[in-house]
C-alpha cells in the first residue's frame, strides 16, 4: 500500500492549527508591495498579515504572482521520491493560472516518475489528453460506477454524479469511516472562520443562506441530476459528508439532505414570495412596493423585493428557490 499526502496552497481557508495538526504541506503564493517581495504562508513567517492590511489602508498597492510550474515540480517531487501519492487541492482555476501551473508541474513530475498512477474516469482521461503530452492511457487507472479500491484499512467506492455540476463528476465513499466525499454537492459560498465542521457553527441560518445561493447558482437547473445522486446516497450508510466547497458535516445529516431534496425537486421551503423588478422611471418600483404591502396584509410573512439593476443575480436566484411564487 502506498502512502499518500494532501497538499494545498496558501489560499486555503484553513486555520493554522489544523494545518499543523494534520501536517498539510502548503505551497506559498508570493506578492510584492512597496517593492518588497513576500511569500505568503498561513503561519505568516514571511510577513505579518496585519501589517499588510495596514499598508493597504495607507495606499500601498500589492501585486500578486501565480505559482509557476517549476515551483510546483520542486514542491511535489520530494514526496513522490518518498513513494507517496499526492492529492493537491488548488486555488480555483477560474481565479488564477496557478491551477494550470500545478497541472504542468505534476506533468513534469510524472515524466520523471513513470510508475505514478492517476485514478480517474474515462471521461477524465479524454479531458487530460487535451492538455497534456504524456501517455495518459498508460498512467490511468479507470474506475466507474460501483468500482472499489482498497487502501489497506480504507476502502473507496466510486459513485458517478454527472452534471453535479460537471459532466465527469464522480464522488467517493469511504466504507470504513462511512465518509462521502461529495464533490460540489452539499457545498456553499463563503469561507470558514476557523471552524471546519458544521456543528461548530452557531448561526446555521446564515450558513443555509449561502448554501442555498450556492446550490441555485451552481446546480440549480440540474435538479434531475441531483435527485439521481441523492437516490444513490440513500443506499449508503453515511456518517460524514465532505464537500469540495464548505464545512464538513458530521451531524444533522438528515436535515441537510432534506434541504437538497426540496431544492432539487423545486419544492418551496416555506410560504414566501419573491418580487424582482426593473424600473426606469420608478413606477414599477412603486408597483412592486404596493404589491409587497398587499401580500403582507394577506398574511404572507416572508417577502423579498429586489431591484434587478442593483442586486446581484445570485442573490435573486437564491430567494427564488425558497419561494412558492
Amino acid at each position: 500500500m502506498r502512502d499518500s499526502i494532501v497538499i494545498s496552497d496558501s489560499t486555503a481557508d484553513l486555520p493554522i492549527s489544523v494545518v499543523k495538526e494534520l501536517e498539510v504541506p502548503i505551497v506559498p503564493f508570493s506578492y510584492s508591495i512597496e517593492e518588497q517581495v513576500y511569500e505568503y504562508y498561513l503561519d505568516e513567517r514571511d510577513g505579518d498579515i496585519g501589517n499588510f492590511y495596514e499598508r493597504l489602508r495607507k495606499g500601498a498597492m500589492p501585486v500578486t504572482s501565480q505559482i509557476n510550474p517549476v515551483m510546483y515540480q520542486d514542491f511535489f517531487e520530494p514526496y513522490v521520491k518518498e513513494g507517496k501519492d499526492i492529492l493537491y487541492i488548488s486555488f480555483s482555476s477560474g481565479l488564477s493560472g496557478s491551477y494550470q501551473s500545478s497541472m504542468l508541474g505534476a506533468d513534469m513530475v510524472l515524466d520523471k516518475y513513470p510508475e505514478a498512477k492517476i485514478v480517474c474516469t474515462a471521461k477524465a482521461v479524454g479531458m487530460m489528453k487535451q492538455f497534456f503530452d504524456f501517455d495518459v492511457d498508460s498512467r490511468a487507472i479507470l474506475v466507474k460506477e460501483g468500482d472499489t479500491i482498497s487502501l489497506g484499512s480504507h476502502e473507496l467506492t466510486f459513485v458517478m454524479a454527472p452534471m453535479v455540476h460537471w459532466p465527469e463528476v464522480m464522488v467517493t465513499y469511504e466504507k470504513t469511516e462511512k465518509i462521502l466525499f461529495s464533490a460540489d454537492a452539499f457545498g456553499s459560498f463563503g469561507a470558514v472562520d476557523g471552524n471546519i465542521f458544521a456543528d461548530e457553527i452557531d448561526d446555521k441560518v446564515a450558513w443555509l443562506s449561502e448554501a442555498r445561493r450556492y446550490y441555485k447558482n451552481i446546480v440549480g437547473k440540474l435538479g434531475m441530476s441531483v435527485q439521481g445522486l441523492l437516490k444513490k446516497a440513500a443506499g449508503l450508510e453515511i456518517r460524514m459528508i465532505c464537500p469540495l466547497h464548505s464545512v464538513i458535516w458530521r451531524e444533522d445529516l438528515p436535515w441537510l439532505i432534506d434541504k437538497y431534496l426540496k431544492w432539487s425537486s423545486y419544492t418551496p421551503e416555506e410560504k414566501s414570495v419573491t418580487i424582482a423588478y426593473g424600473s426606469v422611471y420608478g413606477h414599477t418600483e412603486k408597483a412592486a412596493d404596493i404589491l409587497a404591502g398587499k401580500l403582507a396584509d394577506r398574511g404572507i410573512r416572508h417577502i423579498s423585493v429586489f431591484d434587478v439593476s442593483k442586486t446581484h443575480p445570485s442573490v435573486t436566484f437564491h430567494s427564488l428557490i425558497i419561494s412558492f411564487i
